[in-house]
């Protein structure tokens, strides 16, 4: 049980790290003004298929979601 602690304490611990400095980018690009940040919630279906689409199309999954939604503006047209 102590080893599934510590291993859930690092990857906890990496997930910060991680959103902190994704926080420091986010804060220097919406200090231009040129983003606003947002959540998304994926079931573990769909997160899992963009992970395969942008592993094999080698691109990040941010790009692939942004494509996404200019798709969905641009049918949307109003």
């Amino acid at each position: 049980m102590a080893k599934a602690k510590k291993a859930g304490l690092r990857a906890r611990s990496a997930s910060v790290k991680a959103a902190m400095s994704v926080s420091q980018v986010d804060e220097a690009t919406a200090a231009a003004g040129k983003t606003v940040a947002t959540s998304v919630r994926l079931d573990p279906e769909r997160h899992d298929r963009l992970r395969t689409v942008a592993f094999h199309t080698r691109r990040s999954m941010h790009s692939l979601l942004v494509e996404g939604v200019d798709l969905m503006l641009a049918k949307h047209k109003g």
